[in-house]
């Protein structure tokens, strides 16, 4: 049973606190998804995936629902004494586009996603039953480094070497992770997805210091249609 329904949409671009402002009224939702104005009282959940003033887009997923379908599960949970938990909906999104977009046979298989944005670095991992991310603790310093590697015209040398095999640790340490805490089986690759318009440095970085699986640039966009 589909309890939360999951869209992607492109909007004009708007700054966090415009977007924050505007997103408590339902209306600017109904004028993106006209879906959202048939509920009687819509829950409505959104993560920015990316936001770029130049290309004039900020693109969100969004998550709606009606509350009387939500409640029912959150007082399970209350009745049970559980503390529900906030999950990100970007990381799920992430992971049933891929499983969709997979061929039968690999859908069976184990899948990474090293998702790459402005504020954190995180491996998505997950099987047909099984989720889960792992955030890669790196440094404040060596985020900055990557949010800006791609204007960089030459990012080799010393300096450049040290914080990719900086960064490659962190990401073995957390694969590791996965497969020896999590028992999650050997990933044949990774599928790296990043909210960047470019990122041939970062991927040039990192394959020269990870060898624990191939690392392949993916665009989950690439073929997405957004309803006008």
């Amino acid at each position: 049973m589909q309890v939360v329904t999951l869209r992607q949409f492109n909007l004009p671009y708007l700054t966090a606190a415009e977007l924050t402002r505007e997103s408590k009224d339902v209306a600017f939702w109904v004028e993106a998804e006209p879906d959202i104005g048939k509920l009687e009282d819509p829950f409505i959940a959104y993560h920015t995936l990316l936001s770029s003033e130049n290309d004039d887009v900020t693109r969100v997923v969004v998550g709606y629902a009606e509350m009387a379908t939500l409640r029912p599960w959150s007082d399970i949970l209350l009745s049970a004494h559980l503390n529900p938990a906030y999950i990100e909906l970007e990381p799920i999104a992430l992971a049933n586009y891929l499983h969709a977009s997979l061929p039968a046979d690999e859908r069976r298989q184990s899948q990474a996603i090293l998702h790459v944005s402005a504020d954190r670095i995180e491996i998505v991992a997950f099987q047909p039953s099984r989720f889960h991310t792992v955030k890669l603790e790196i440094s404040d310093f060596d985020q900055i480094l990557l949010a800006e590697i791609e204007d960089v015209d030459d990012p080799s040398g010393e300096f450049w070497e040290e914080v990719g095999g900086r960064v490659a640790n962190t990401l073995k340490q957390a694969m590791m992770f996965l497969q020896e805490e999590q028992d999650f089986p050997p990933f044949s690759l990774i599928h790296v997805a990043t909210d960047s318009l470019r990122a041939r440095n970062f991927m040039s970085l990192l394959n020269r210091h990870f060898s624990l699986a191939p690392l392949v640039l993916w665009d989950p966009t690439a073929a997405a249609q957004i309803a006008c």
